[in-house]
């Protein structure tokens, strides 16, 4: 019971630093990349969600194992749209795992 509880708190406090980081951190990062790369801004927020979530999913792969299953290869130039139905709050970061960068993920609530 003990190991879960630390456990649970190492996660949680892990994921909190990675928000504080990634609230400062972010909008520098993402205005020298747009502006190296003349990026419309939404594709570049874009970018920057999914770096953000990658990231997350890494950090949580230190803790438990994370598979993704089943991964499609959908072709690069073609516009597609992720739907998810979360699970659960660490979802949103999983969800990177499964959808290609330049991604739409439209989520329930």
């Amino acid at each position: 019971m003990r190991s879960c509880v630390l456990a649970s708190l190492a996660i949680w406090t892990t994921l909190l630093l990675i928000a504080l980081g990634a609230v400062l951190l972010a909008p520098p990062i993402c205005l020298l990349i747009g502006s190296a790369t003349r990026m419309p801004w939404p594709r570049l927020a874009r970018y920057c969600i999914w770096g953000y979530g990658r990231a997350v999913a890494w950090l949580l792969g230190l803790f438990f194992t994370i598979r993704v299953h089943e991964r499609p290869d959908f072709p690069q130039s073609l516009p597609r749209i992720f739907v998810f139905n979360h699970g659960s709050l660490l979802d949103l970061f999983l969800i990177t795992l499964a959808a290609p960068p330049d991604s739409v993920c439209l989520a329930r609530q």
